[in-house]
C-alpha cells in the first residue's frame, strides 16, 4: 500500500489523536428488522452491519458530550471523523451517531469523507488540517480498521487490534505513537472496569525502525495536540 507524503516532525511532536474508533457503536449497536445486508466496506473485506445505536449506545453518545465536550479539560476538538456507509444513512449509522450530539455541541460537521476509502485518506486530510490548528482530532470508527488508521499516521506499536468486545476503550496518539489507553468509565456501564493490570489498556512498545509518517516537513501545532480513537 502507498504512503502519502509524511506528516511533518513538528506535527507529529504535537498532534493527539483520540481514537474513538467507534468502540461503542461495534458492542452497542441496535439492530434493524431482517439480515444484515452483505457488502464490503472500507479496505478490509469485511460484511457490512446493520445500523443504529442500541438504548445503552445512545446513553454512551450522550456521555461523550461531557466527557469530551467543550468543557473537557483535557480535550479540545477540531476535527471528527466518522464512517457511515453512506452518506445518506449517515445519521443512524452507529460511527457517525455516536459522536453527532458532540459534534452539535462543538459546531463542527463530521467529515466522512474517508469512510470508505484506505488509511491515507484520513491522513491526507489530518496533514492539510494541522497546517492550520493545534486542536485535538477524533476518529469514531470501526473497531476492526483502527489498528490500520493508527499505523498510517505513523504508529508503530498499534498492532493489537482494538479490543472487539469492547465499547469504552479510547486511545490517545502523540509524537507519532499510541501514549495511552484508557476506560471511559461511564457511570452505569463501565462499573465494573479496573484500569489496573487490564491487559486491553496495555500501551505496546513501537518498533526500533518505525519510519514514522510524521517524519518530515512542517506545520503548526503544539504538544498538547491529540488524536483521539
Amino acid at each position: 500500500m502507498a504512503r502519502s507524503s509524511p506528516l511533518p516532525m513538528a506535527v507529529l511532536t504535537t498532534l493527539a489523536v483520540v481514537l474513538l474508533l467507534a468502540g461503542f457503536a461495534h458492542a452497542e449497536k441496535g439492530f434493524g428488522g431482517g439480515p444484515p445486508p452483505h457488502g464490503f466496506v472500507g479496505w478490509n473485506p469485511w460484511p457490512k452491519f446493520p445500523n443504529g445505536l442500541s438504548d445503552d449506545g445512545k446513553r454512551r453518545a450522550q456521555f461523550l458530550r461531557g466527557l469530551f465536550g467543550r468543557d473537557s479539560a483535557a480535550y479540545d476538538f477540531g476535527l471528527i471523523f466518522a464512517a457511515p456507509r453512506t452518506a445518506q444513512e449517515k445519521d443512524d449509522e452507529r460511527t457517525y451517531a455516536t459522536v453527532k450530539p458532540l459534534a452539535q455541541d462543538l459546531g463542527l460537521e463530521i467529515n466522512i469523507d474517508c469512510a470508505n476509502s484506505l488509511p491515507s485518506c484520513i491522513l491526507a486530510v489530518v496533514q492539510e488540517f494541522v497546517k492550520t490548528s493545534d486542536k485535538d482530532i477524533l476518529i469514531s470508527w470501526k473497531h476492526r480498521e483502527l489498528h490500520e488508521i493508527t499505523t498510517a499516521l505513523g504508529a508503530t506499536n498499534a498492532r493489537i487490534h482494538y479490543p472487539d468486545e469492547r465499547n469504552d476503550v479510547i486511545w490517545i496518539m502523540q509524537n507519532g505513537a499510541i501514549v495511552e489507553k484508557l476506560s471511559q468509565h461511564m457511570p452505569g456501564l463501565d462499573d465494573k472496569r479496573v484500569d489496573a493490570g487490564d491487559p486491553d489498556l496495555e500501551i505496546e512498545r513501537p518498533a526500533k525502525d518505525s519510519g514514522s509518517l510524521w517524519s518530515l516537513g512542517s506545520g503548526k501545532q503544539d504538544a498538547r495536540q491529540q488524536i483521539v480513537f
